[in-house]
Formats: structure tokens, sequence, C-alpha cells
């Protein structure tokens, strides 16, 4: 059985790809991936999973926590607020390098749209990654390619799945790819002495 280890409290924790797999079909289902607005015209992604059944989120984060990817676990008791809907918990993961983290150890089992979007979204955190301050500066700051990325996630992808023709799904994929790959480049060479 292949799988990921992480180190938690010297303790070696380990996640199959069948976890991997149920991460992706979770995200599939219930998840959201996108960029957050933050202060300052900052862009910053997430994943957010909302589900009623509060046993789906506990897994949810504990193989998040065995992979070393932190995430905020939220209670929501709509009952208290009058709202005729079942109470929810949900498990976000915020930030560039724990963003990073996740899509890139679920990506390969996501399909349809929440790949492309999945795709655009890690496009934008390596584009950031690359640059200095690692992607902390402001809205002015982002190249043409990012602002692209940015106007997509924040705006485009709220039609119907299947009106996204196979063109438009290869440009994401394509800028996807040079992105990964600059980022890859960027990293050895770093890690270089």
């Amino acid at each position: 059985m292949d799988s990921t280890r992480s180190q938690s409290a010297g303790k070696t924790l380990e996640v199959s790809e069948i976890e991997k797999g149920w991460l992706a079909g979770l995200i599939d289902g219930e998840g959201n991936v996108s960029l957050h607005k933050h202060g300052r015209g900052r862009k910053i992604p997430r994943c957010t999973v909302i589900n009623t059944d509060f046993t789906i989120i506990e897994r949810y984060a504990d193989i998040l926590k065995r992979l070393g990817i932190g995430c905020y676990v939220n209670h929501q008791d709509k009952k208290k607020s009058g709202d005729n809907w079942n109470n929810t918990k949900s498990a976000e993961v915020q930030g560039f390098k724990r963003f990073r983290a996740l899509v890139e150890e679920v990506l390969p089992n996501l399909t349809g749209i929440k790949k492309v979007k999945a795709e655009a979204s890690l496009a934008f955190v390596y584009s950031r990654l690359t640059k200095p301050g690692e992607g902390r500066g402001i809205f002015g700051e982002y190249d043409p390619t990012e602002l692209y990325l940015v106007d997509l996630l924040l705006n485009g992808f709220k039609g119907n799945p299947n009106e996204y023709t196979p063109e438009w799904i290869d440009n994401i994929h394509k800028i996807y790819s040079d992105l990964h790959r600059q980022y890859a480049e960027a990293a050895e060479m770093t890690a270089r002495p």
C-alpha cells in the first residue's frame, strides 16, 4: 500500500492512497476551492468542506493532520440562530503553503470543474510563491497571469460546468503546467548549496 508519511510528536503517521482519494472525493462533492479576499486587496487560496455529518468533517480533519496540513474546524449551530437548517461543521485550509500541500495531494484524484478550479488556484499559488515575500503582495503587484487567474477564480466559474470548452480547460491546464514547472525550478535552485 502506497502512503504518505508525516511526523507528528515523534510518531510516524500514514495516509493511504485510498484516504487521499477519499479526500478528493469529499472536495469534489462537498468542497469549495477558491480565493478569499483578504485585507488591502490580497487574495488568499482556500479550500472549505462543509457537512451536517460531523464524523465526515472529523475524519477529513484527522487525515489532514496526519498529512501535516493545518486546518480550522468550525461548528455552526443553525438552530440557535433561528434558521431551519441542520447544524453544520466545516473544515477550512487557508494560506499559500497549506493550500498547496493539500491540493498537491488530491489533484490527481479530482475530477471535472473542481480539478480545473484546483489547477487555476494552484497556478496562482505557484506564481505567488516564486515571488519575493511569498505571495504577501497587494493587488496592484499581481502580474497579468495572476490577474487573469484571480478574475477567473472570483468571477469565471459561475456558469454551467458543461459550458466550458475543451480549449478553455486546456488553457488553464497549460497555465498550471507552466507555473508548476517554474515553481519546481525555483524550489530546486533554492535547495542547492
